[in-house]
Protein backbone atom coordinates (compact mmCIF):
# COMPACT_ATOMS: atom_id res chain seq x y z
CA UNK A 1 0.00 0.00 0.00
CA UNK A 2 1.64 3.34 -0.42
CA UNK A 3 3.05 5.22 2.17
CA UNK A 4 0.80 8.15 1.98
CA UNK A 5 -2.50 6.05 2.28
CA UNK A 6 -0.80 4.36 5.21
CA UNK A 7 0.27 7.04 6.98
CA UNK A 8 -3.69 8.18 7.07
CA UNK A 9 -5.34 5.16 7.99
CA UNK A 10 -2.82 4.50 10.90
CA UNK A 11 -3.27 8.74 11.66
CA UNK A 12 -7.11 7.57 11.33
CA UNK A 13 -6.84 4.65 13.52
CA UNK A 14 -5.39 6.25 16.81
CA UNK A 15 -8.12 8.74 16.46
CA UNK A 16 -10.72 6.10 15.89
CA UNK A 17 -9.63 4.31 19.40
CA UNK A 18 -12.18 5.76 21.66
CA UNK A 19 -14.84 4.91 18.74
CA UNK A 20 -14.52 1.38 18.84
CA UNK A 21 -15.97 0.84 21.08
CA UNK A 22 -19.25 2.48 20.81
CA UNK A 23 -20.20 0.32 17.64
CA UNK A 24 -23.59 -0.78 18.03
CA UNK A 25 -23.61 -3.97 17.09
CA UNK A 26 -21.32 -6.95 18.38
CA UNK A 27 -21.27 -8.45 14.89
CA UNK A 28 -19.53 -5.50 13.29
CA UNK A 29 -16.19 -4.27 12.84
CA UNK A 30 -15.31 -1.05 14.32
CA UNK A 31 -13.60 2.03 11.61
CA UNK A 32 -10.39 1.42 12.74
CA UNK A 33 -10.75 -2.83 12.69
CA UNK A 34 -11.26 -1.83 8.88
CA UNK A 35 -8.65 0.27 8.59
CA UNK A 36 -6.22 -2.14 10.08
CA UNK A 37 -7.37 -5.02 7.50
CA UNK A 38 -7.10 -2.58 4.65
CA UNK A 39 -3.43 -1.84 5.48
CA UNK A 40 -2.21 -4.63 6.24
CA UNK A 41 -3.96 -6.45 3.44
CA UNK A 42 -1.52 -8.10 0.06
CA UNK A 43 -3.84 -5.74 -1.92
CA UNK A 44 -2.21 -2.65 -3.21
CA UNK A 45 -5.02 0.13 -3.11
CA UNK A 46 -4.78 3.75 -4.53
CA UNK A 47 -6.39 6.56 -3.85
CA UNK A 48 -6.95 9.33 -5.86
CA UNK A 49 -10.20 12.12 -7.22
CA UNK A 50 -13.14 11.70 -8.38
CA UNK A 51 -13.35 14.42 -11.94
CA UNK A 52 -17.49 14.46 -11.46
CA UNK A 53 -20.32 13.50 -9.50
CA UNK A 54 -22.84 10.26 -9.17
CA UNK A 55 -26.75 11.54 -9.75
CA UNK A 56 -29.40 10.28 -7.92
CA UNK A 57 -30.40 7.00 -9.00
CA UNK A 58 -34.07 7.43 -10.30
CA UNK A 59 -36.14 5.20 -7.94
CA UNK A 60 -39.49 7.03 -8.72
CA UNK A 61 -41.08 3.34 -9.92
CA UNK A 62 -39.94 1.48 -6.82
CA UNK A 63 -43.16 2.26 -4.77
CA UNK A 64 -45.56 1.32 -1.91
CA UNK A 65 -49.13 1.01 -2.33
CA UNK A 66 -51.84 1.96 -0.40
CA UNK A 67 -53.56 -1.79 -0.59
CA UNK A 68 -51.23 -3.47 2.00
CA UNK A 69 -51.22 -3.19 5.47
CA UNK A 70 -48.70 -4.96 8.00
CA UNK A 71 -48.93 -8.39 8.93
CA UNK A 72 -46.64 -11.11 10.86
CA UNK A 73 -45.29 -13.61 8.60
CA UNK A 74 -45.07 -17.16 8.87
CA UNK A 75 -41.57 -16.83 11.07
CA UNK A 76 -43.11 -14.27 12.93
CA UNK A 77 -41.52 -11.24 11.78
CA UNK A 78 -43.17 -8.41 10.83
CA UNK A 79 -44.42 -7.75 7.28
CA UNK A 80 -47.17 -7.04 5.04
CA UNK A 81 -50.14 -8.59 3.37
CA UNK A 82 -53.00 -7.65 0.64
CA UNK A 83 -56.28 -6.59 1.24
CA UNK A 84 -58.74 -9.27 -0.05
CA UNK A 85 -62.41 -7.72 -1.01
CA UNK A 86 -65.09 -9.90 -2.01
CA UNK A 87 -66.82 -9.40 -5.54
CA UNK A 88 -69.49 -7.45 -3.58
CA UNK A 89 -66.87 -4.98 -2.33
CA UNK A 90 -64.70 -4.64 -5.58
CA UNK A 91 -67.48 -3.91 -7.58
CA UNK A 92 -68.71 -1.10 -5.17
CA UNK A 93 -64.78 0.14 -5.33
CA UNK A 94 -65.16 0.04 -9.10
CA UNK A 95 -68.22 2.20 -9.32
CA UNK A 96 -67.13 4.62 -6.57
CA UNK A 97 -63.74 4.83 -8.89
CA UNK A 98 -66.07 4.91 -11.86
CA UNK A 99 -68.08 8.16 -9.93
CA UNK A 100 -64.88 10.09 -9.10
CA UNK A 101 -63.42 9.77 -12.30
CA UNK A 102 -66.71 11.41 -13.74
CA UNK A 103 -66.63 14.25 -11.12
CA UNK A 104 -69.84 12.63 -9.11
CA UNK A 105 -68.17 12.95 -5.81
CA UNK A 106 -71.12 12.74 -4.04
CA UNK A 107 -72.45 9.52 -5.73
CA UNK A 108 -68.94 7.99 -5.18
CA UNK A 109 -68.93 9.21 -1.49
CA UNK A 110 -72.21 7.30 -1.09
CA UNK A 111 -70.38 4.15 -2.88
CA UNK A 112 -67.21 4.40 -0.65
CA UNK A 113 -69.31 5.24 2.85
CA UNK A 114 -71.17 1.58 1.70
CA UNK A 115 -68.00 0.18 1.17
CA UNK A 116 -66.54 0.96 4.92
CA UNK A 117 -69.62 -0.73 6.41
CA UNK A 118 -68.69 -3.53 5.09
CA UNK A 119 -65.17 -3.48 5.34
CA UNK A 120 -64.22 -1.27 8.18
CA UNK A 121 -60.64 -3.01 8.34
CA UNK A 122 -60.42 -1.53 4.44
CA UNK A 123 -58.79 1.62 5.00
CA UNK A 124 -58.27 2.78 1.72
CA UNK A 125 -62.26 3.23 1.46
CA UNK A 126 -61.76 6.01 4.39
CA UNK A 127 -59.57 7.64 2.52
CA UNK A 128 -61.34 7.74 -0.81
CA UNK A 129 -64.73 9.09 1.18
CA UNK A 130 -62.49 11.89 2.49
CA UNK A 131 -61.00 12.60 -0.88
CA UNK A 132 -64.52 13.05 -2.55
CA UNK A 133 -64.49 15.68 0.53
CA UNK A 134 -61.64 16.91 -0.34
CA UNK A 135 -62.62 17.59 -4.16
CA UNK A 136 -65.79 19.44 -2.51
CA UNK A 137 -63.21 22.05 -0.40
CA UNK A 138 -64.86 20.47 3.14
CA UNK A 139 -61.34 20.22 4.11
CA UNK A 140 -62.42 19.32 7.84
CA UNK A 141 -64.98 16.48 6.79
CA UNK A 142 -62.08 14.73 4.77
CA UNK A 143 -59.84 15.40 7.32
CA UNK A 144 -62.14 13.46 10.04
CA UNK A 145 -62.39 10.38 7.37
CA UNK A 146 -58.62 10.09 6.91
CA UNK A 147 -58.05 10.21 10.15
CA UNK A 148 -60.33 7.01 10.48
CA UNK A 149 -57.72 5.56 7.56
CA UNK A 150 -55.40 6.13 9.52
CA UNK A 151 -56.80 4.54 12.62
CA UNK A 152 -57.53 1.11 10.48
CA UNK A 153 -54.28 1.26 9.00
CA UNK A 154 -51.25 3.62 10.10
CA UNK A 155 -49.08 2.37 7.22
CA UNK A 156 -51.17 3.95 4.74
CA UNK A 157 -49.12 6.74 3.16
CA UNK A 158 -52.05 7.92 0.82
CA UNK A 159 -53.96 8.81 4.17
CA UNK A 160 -51.17 10.42 5.35
CA UNK A 161 -50.47 12.46 2.39
CA UNK A 162 -54.15 13.29 1.92
CA UNK A 163 -54.30 14.59 5.60
CA UNK A 164 -51.45 16.66 4.94
CA UNK A 165 -52.90 18.45 2.15
CA UNK A 166 -56.29 18.90 4.10
CA UNK A 167 -54.49 20.46 7.21
CA UNK A 168 -52.49 22.53 4.92
CA UNK A 169 -55.78 24.04 3.18
CA UNK A 170 -56.97 24.66 6.76
CA UNK A 171 -54.03 26.62 7.67
CA UNK A 172 -52.47 23.88 10.22
CA UNK A 173 -49.11 24.10 8.30
CA UNK A 174 -47.04 21.91 11.39
CA UNK A 175 -49.48 19.40 11.42
CA UNK A 176 -49.68 19.37 7.26
CA UNK A 177 -45.62 18.95 8.12
CA UNK A 178 -45.77 15.80 10.83
CA UNK A 179 -48.16 13.94 7.83
CA UNK A 180 -46.33 14.77 4.89
CA UNK A 181 -43.00 13.45 6.66
CA UNK A 182 -45.28 10.49 7.78
CA UNK A 183 -46.51 9.93 4.08
CA UNK A 184 -42.93 10.14 2.98
CA UNK A 185 -41.67 7.46 5.10
CA UNK A 186 -44.24 5.33 3.84
CA UNK A 187 -43.58 5.61 0.42
CA UNK A 188 -39.74 7.36 0.13
CA UNK A 189 -39.91 7.36 -3.73
CA UNK A 190 -43.03 8.74 -4.35
CA UNK A 191 -43.17 12.26 -6.38
CA UNK A 192 -46.18 13.04 -5.91
CA UNK A 193 -45.02 12.91 -2.37
CA UNK A 194 -41.84 14.79 -2.75
CA UNK A 195 -43.64 17.62 -4.59
CA UNK A 196 -45.95 18.34 -1.34
CA UNK A 197 -43.09 18.22 1.02
CA UNK A 198 -41.85 21.09 -1.40
CA UNK A 199 -44.45 22.93 -0.77
CA UNK A 200 -45.78 22.10 2.50
CA UNK A 201 -42.35 22.31 4.82
CA UNK A 202 -41.53 26.17 3.79
CA UNK A 203 -45.29 27.36 5.06
CA UNK A 204 -44.32 25.48 8.01
CA UNK A 205 -41.31 27.25 8.69
CA UNK A 206 -39.32 24.46 7.78
CA UNK A 207 -35.94 25.03 5.68
CA UNK A 208 -36.77 22.08 3.33
CA UNK A 209 -34.01 20.48 0.91
CA UNK A 210 -34.17 17.59 -1.24
CA UNK A 211 -31.36 15.25 -1.63
CA UNK A 212 -29.92 11.34 -1.99
CA UNK A 213 -27.63 9.31 -0.28
CA UNK A 214 -25.40 8.44 -3.54
CA UNK A 215 -21.93 7.95 -2.38
CA UNK A 216 -19.22 9.38 -4.13
CA UNK A 217 -17.00 6.34 -4.32
CA UNK A 218 -15.67 4.45 -7.73
CA UNK A 219 -13.91 1.35 -6.90
CA UNK A 220 -12.31 -1.06 -9.40
CA UNK A 221 -9.43 -3.33 -9.73
CA UNK A 222 -6.42 -2.61 -11.85
CA UNK A 223 -5.59 -5.83 -11.37
CA UNK A 224 -5.32 -9.08 -9.67
CA UNK A 225 -3.50 -7.08 -6.59
CA UNK A 226 -4.13 -3.24 -7.68
CA UNK A 227 -7.25 -1.63 -6.60
CA UNK A 228 -8.19 1.83 -7.06
CA UNK A 229 -10.11 4.22 -4.81
CA UNK A 230 -11.52 7.39 -6.51
CA UNK A 231 -13.58 9.17 -4.19
CA UNK A 232 -15.31 12.79 -3.76
CA UNK A 233 -14.40 14.87 -0.60
CA UNK A 234 -15.80 13.77 2.88
CA UNK A 235 -16.37 10.14 0.96
CA UNK A 236 -13.32 8.26 1.69
CA UNK A 237 -14.53 6.05 5.40
CA UNK A 238 -17.41 4.62 3.24
CA UNK A 239 -14.54 3.84 -0.02
CA UNK A 240 -12.40 2.34 2.89
CA UNK A 241 -15.32 -0.04 4.35
CA UNK A 242 -16.69 -0.86 0.99
CA UNK A 243 -13.17 -1.55 -0.50
CA UNK A 244 -12.80 -4.04 2.29
CA UNK A 245 -16.03 -5.29 1.79
CA UNK A 246 -15.78 -6.15 -1.69
CA UNK A 247 -12.15 -6.67 -2.16
CA UNK A 248 -10.64 -8.84 0.55
CA UNK A 249 -10.97 -12.21 0.41
CA UNK A 250 -13.27 -13.60 2.47
CA UNK A 251 -14.46 -10.78 3.93
CA UNK A 252 -17.76 -10.91 3.31
CA UNK A 253 -18.59 -14.40 4.39
CA UNK A 254 -16.69 -14.25 7.86
CA UNK A 255 -18.70 -10.76 8.18
CA UNK A 256 -21.90 -12.86 7.48
CA UNK A 257 -22.65 -11.06 4.58
CA UNK A 258 -25.03 -12.15 1.69
CA UNK A 259 -22.88 -12.78 -1.29
CA UNK A 260 -21.75 -10.57 -3.87
CA UNK A 261 -24.59 -8.36 -5.42
CA UNK A 262 -27.30 -9.52 -2.94
CA UNK A 263 -27.93 -6.69 -0.03
CA UNK A 264 -26.86 -6.81 3.34
CA UNK A 265 -27.81 -3.91 5.43
CA UNK A 266 -25.29 -5.12 8.16
CA UNK A 267 -22.62 -3.77 5.45
CA UNK A 268 -24.49 -0.60 4.74
CA UNK A 269 -24.32 0.09 8.75
CA UNK A 270 -20.78 -0.93 8.38
CA UNK A 271 -19.98 1.82 5.71
CA UNK A 272 -21.87 4.21 7.09
CA UNK A 273 -20.43 3.97 10.36
CA UNK A 274 -16.88 4.06 9.20
CA UNK A 275 -18.07 7.58 7.02
CA UNK A 276 -19.51 9.21 9.73
CA UNK A 277 -16.35 8.41 12.04
CA UNK A 278 -14.21 9.63 9.28
CA UNK A 279 -16.21 12.81 8.81
CA UNK A 280 -16.44 13.57 12.69
CA UNK A 281 -11.80 13.72 12.94
CA UNK A 282 -11.98 15.36 9.58
CA UNK A 283 -11.05 19.01 10.58
CA UNK A 284 -10.80 20.20 7.19
CA UNK A 285 -14.89 20.20 6.40
CA UNK A 286 -14.34 19.83 2.83
CA UNK A 287 -17.68 17.76 2.38
CA UNK A 288 -20.07 21.04 4.19
CA UNK A 289 -21.66 21.23 1.08
CA UNK A 290 -22.85 17.79 0.58
CA UNK A 291 -26.27 17.67 2.49
CA UNK A 292 -25.88 13.98 2.81
CA UNK A 293 -22.78 14.64 4.64
CA UNK A 294 -23.45 17.04 6.62
CA UNK A 295 -27.05 15.62 7.79
CA UNK A 296 -25.07 12.23 8.63
CA UNK A 297 -22.77 14.20 11.03
CA UNK A 298 -25.93 15.89 12.47
CA UNK A 299 -27.65 12.40 12.89
CA UNK A 300 -24.09 11.10 14.67
CA UNK A 301 -24.70 13.97 17.12
CA UNK A 302 -28.32 13.88 18.04
CA UNK A 303 -28.03 9.50 18.84
CA UNK A 304 -29.98 8.87 15.47
CA UNK A 305 -27.49 7.12 13.38
CA UNK A 306 -29.77 3.97 12.86
CA UNK A 307 -32.42 6.70 11.92
CA UNK A 308 -30.22 8.16 9.06
CA UNK A 309 -29.58 4.58 8.17
CA UNK A 310 -33.50 3.09 7.71
CA UNK A 311 -34.37 6.50 6.47
CA UNK A 312 -31.62 7.44 3.71
CA UNK A 313 -30.01 3.79 2.57
CA UNK A 314 -32.39 1.36 3.07
CA UNK A 315 -36.33 2.95 2.63
CA UNK A 316 -35.44 4.46 -0.47
CA UNK A 317 -34.00 1.03 -1.70
CA UNK A 318 -36.77 -1.48 -0.36
CA UNK A 319 -39.74 0.60 0.39
CA UNK A 320 -41.54 -2.10 1.16
CA UNK A 321 -39.60 -2.77 3.94
CA UNK A 322 -41.31 0.14 6.49
CA UNK A 323 -43.71 -2.50 7.44
CA UNK A 324 -41.07 -4.22 9.27
CA UNK A 325 -40.83 -1.33 11.46
CA UNK A 326 -43.09 -0.46 14.57
CA UNK A 327 -45.15 2.71 14.97
CA UNK A 328 -42.72 3.95 17.45
CA UNK A 329 -39.77 3.22 14.99
CA UNK A 330 -41.48 5.33 12.44
CA UNK A 331 -41.87 7.98 15.15
CA UNK A 332 -38.53 7.91 15.52
CA UNK A 333 -38.22 8.70 11.69
CA UNK A 334 -40.24 11.47 11.74
CA UNK A 335 -38.34 12.69 14.77
CA UNK A 336 -35.13 12.33 12.48
CA UNK A 337 -36.89 14.67 9.72
CA UNK A 338 -37.72 17.44 11.80
CA UNK A 339 -34.78 17.33 14.40
CA UNK A 340 -31.57 16.54 12.01
CA UNK A 341 -32.36 16.34 8.09
CA UNK A 342 -34.85 19.86 7.82
CA UNK A 343 -31.59 22.24 7.61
Amino acid sequence: MPRSISFLLLCLLFSLMAFAQKAQKAQLHSPGELFQILDKSKIVYEFGLMDSTFPCVDRSEVLNDNNRYPSKARDGHNGFATYELTKKEEALLDEGEALFTNGNYEGARTKYIALTKLRPDYAPAFTYVGQTYEKSEQYSEAIKWEEQAVQANFYDYLAHYFLADNYAAIGNHKRAADEIIMASILNRNNKNIRRAMDRIMPAAGYRHRQWCFEPQVLLYRKGDMNVTMNTNPGWMGWAIAKAVWKFEPGYREAAGGAPQGQYNMAEDRECLMCLAFALHIDSSRSWKSDPALTTLNKSVENKMFEEYLTYELVLPKFPFSVYQLSRDQLEDLRKYVLAVRIQ
